[in-house]
């Protein structure tokens, strides 16, 4: 069975993507994904639409069908759909920010794992009284994919990140704005915000949108309320090499508050100790390397005019340490991070035997994925 993808076309030249199942979760596979980049690429080529936004239902969408993706990794004859669906997903994220017109996500009800990539991938994501955001794969011993282990520390700050990727613990709409993922909330009037944007006359340019978004309240409304929660999350997950420790700090300072009766660190503990060791372990890594001075560089700078005449200001072109531009000057920083956070978490012999296969790239795509998930049971 293959969930909605539709496009739908009303007034005021605003397209809306809109995600839909019969179960209401939304869930994505290969298909959805493969139908999501053709629509996109059909707004692309139609000079009517000057906005898009992407919404779902009751639901954004719950992420990855992990089933299918699970099956799919498992079978010998499936020839690499797991891994196209990867790149697919990739591809989606890209296509959204290469648009030349405002989007917009409009994340009601549910949005999980890689549905919250596609979501971040608009210029603006916007949440309301419903919005249930969760990054649930350290729970199934995967990572937070979709490039959220890169977005999340730019948008939120590393300890943040941290904090929601590794417990998979929810975030409400208003503290999704509060803490710096989405620019905007609209309350309990999701539909009145896409009504106001098609009444809206002339450019759907950038002020336009935040003087909409004004109406429901954007970071400026919400940080004295998450303040608590952000004092909580910074005391606790502020260390990494981008702050001033690693996990093994985060795991011990959590261990003394709990045994002081402090429940915020009870229940972070307990989420981190029920989901896998590896997982935890690979995702802090991903968001502190992604989270240091220096992995970024403003490399171009381009002015983008959008279909309606307006000009914007110059959007920096930033490329990761992983990107093709700067493997050759990356790689060393990633091996050298790889070493330190090895020596802290497994026997010399052990570490050694694995650094030795990460660095053979023949034996590694070789290697079956469990035997090596078993090289890191410690």
């Amino acid at each position: 069975m293959v969930n909605r993808v539709e496009l739908e076309i009303g007034g005021g030249g605003v397209a809306v993507i809109r995600l839909g199942s019969p179960d209401g979760m939304n869930s994505l596979g290969i298909a959805e994904i493969a139908r999501f980049i053709e629509i996109v690429d059909r707004v692309a080529g139609d000079d009517s639409i000057r906005a898009l936004v992407l919404s779902g239902e009751e639901n954004f969408s719950a992420g990855t069908d992990f089933q299918q993706s699970m099956l799919h990794r498992l079978d010998p004859e499936a020839g690499g759909l797991a891994y196209r669906f990867l790149t697919d997903q990739k591809t989606v994220c890209d296509r959204i920010r290469g648009l030349r017109i405002p989007t917009l996500s409009l994340v009601r009800g549910l949005c999980a794992g890689s549905a919250l990539g596609i979501a971040a991938a608009a210029d603006f994501l916007i949440t309301d009284t419903t919005t249930r955001i969760r990054l649930p794969e350290v729970k199934v011993g995967l990572i937070p994919g979709n490039g959220a282990t890169w977005f999340l520390p730019r948008r939120m700050g590393p300890a943040v990140a941290k904090y929601y990727g590794l417990t998979a613990a929810p975030m409400s709409g208003k503290q999704a704005v509060g803490l710096g993922l989405a620019q905007g909330y609209a309350g309990d009037d999701a539909s009145g915000f896409i009504a106001e944007l098609r009444k809206a006359k002339g450019p759907l340019d950038r002020q336009r949108i935040l003087a909409l978004l004004q109406k429901g309240g954007t970071r400026e409304s919400f940080q004295e309320e998450v303040r608590e929660l952000s004092e909580k999350i910074g005391r606790h997950f502020g260390f990494g090499k981008a702050n001033r420790g690693y996990l093994g700090d985060i795991f011990a300072g959590l261990e003394r508050a709990a045994a002081q009766g402090d429940p915020f660190a009870r229940e972070s503990l307990a989420s981190m100790r029920s989901a896998s060791a590896q997982a935890v372990w690979l995702t802090e890594f991903l968001i502190d390397t992604f989270a240091q001075e220096g992995l970024y560089d403003e490399d171009e700078a381009l002015a983008v005019e959008l279909k309606d005449g307006t000009k914007l200001k110059e959007v920096a072109v930033e490329y990761p340490i992983g990107h093709k531009r700067r493997r050759k000057e990356g790689m060393p920083v990633l091996v050298e991070k790889f070493k330190t956070n090895l020596a802290r978490r497994f026997p010399q012999g052990q570490r050694e035997a694995i650094l030795d296969l990460c660095l053979d790239g023949p034996r590694l795509e070789a290697m079956p994925v469990r035997d090596f998930v078993d090289m890191m049971v410690t």
